[in-house]
């Protein structure tokens, strides 16, 4: 089988119609006619292996926004939908079918198969979801908890509920009691009500994003004007600073000619006594 651009898929030749093959964990999971159709089926199959292990998905072929929850919970019905059990299986009563564990949850007077999962920790988190969703309650507060959820991340947590609603509310119309019918009109408006904050809180993210922009903005330009009047209020003082000091310049010039005036006046009368005896004898 020749390698492909895609992680997780290759090519064969041995058929003509479908000629890509896509598997997961070194496991089939089918043959498909183009190289994409066989990446976002290999893509799907790593988030519900993934989602039953209690894991983040990693090394997609594409990004995790193309693909739908109800996409993954098929794929999650696929992997957890009880086979019949072979001849060398058999079920033991205890929760547990050959070699999958079942994940069961009580509404009302009626025991639900949630799912039957390979691990009993994928059985435990499948059925603490569950659990949540019908009390309604995050992990802190819900009663009866098998696993511990402290580290879950509220998006994480709700990620991993999509694909265990999905399929809870689909038993519980499968039921067709009242009880039944009234806890799934529940889910299903929950599912809405957290649907539309989410909305909300994206539409107020983006309003204050927007206003964020704004501001800077409008701090930029203030700040460019403020640079471009720098220049010019410092060449208005530098003109104004020299005018000042021409004019003190010429104060003190006009100060020293008036002193050397005075000092002029002062030594012309004692001149004129020093000269009058002289002047005197002259006339005689």
């Amino acid at each position: 089988m020749a390698r492909c651009k895609y992680k997780g898929v290759g090519r064969v030749k041995d058929n003509p119609k479908k000629t890509y093959r896509a598997f997961c964990d070194r496991q089939h999971v089918g043959y498909y006619e183009t190289a994409d159709e066989a990446a976002k089926a290999r893509d799907l199959q790593v988030l519900a292996v993934r989602f039953l292990q209690g894991r983040e998905a990693s090394n997609l072929n594409f990004s995790r926004e193309e693909y739908s929850e109800d996409q993954i919970g098929a794929v999650v019905d696929k992997l957890t939908t009880p086979k019949a059990p072979t001849p060398t299986q058999h079920s033991n009563g205890n929760g547990s079918r050959g070699s999958r564990f079942e994940a069961r949850i009580r509404v009302e007077d009626a025991r639900v198969l949630l799912a039957c999962c390979k691990t009993k920790e994928a059985a435990a988190r499948v059925r603490d979801l569950a659990k949540m969703l019908l009390q309604g309650a995050p992990p802190e507060a819900a009663r009866g908890l098998t696993l511990d959820w402290a580290g879950v991340s509220p998006e994480q947590l709700r990620r991993q509920q999509a694909p265990v609603r999905a399929k809870l509310v689909r038993k519980l119309l499968d039921t067709n009691t009242e009880a039944a019918v009234k806890l799934a009109t529940k889910l299903v408006d929950d599912e809405e009500r957290l649907q539309q904050q989410e909305r909300q809180q994206q539409q107020q993210q983006q309003q204050q994003a927007t206003q964020c922009r704004q501001r800077s903005a409008s701090q930029t330009a203030s700040q460019s004007q403020e640079r471009r009047r720098q220049p010019q209020r410092s060449s208005r003082d530098q003109l104004q600073a020299d005018e000042t000091q021409r004019l003190a310049d010429a104060v003190e010039q006009a100060a020293s000619s008036l002193m050397e005036v005075a000092r002029c006046a002062k030594r012309m009368p004692r001149a004129r006594q020093a000269d009058a005896p002289a002047a005197a004898r002259r006339r005689l």
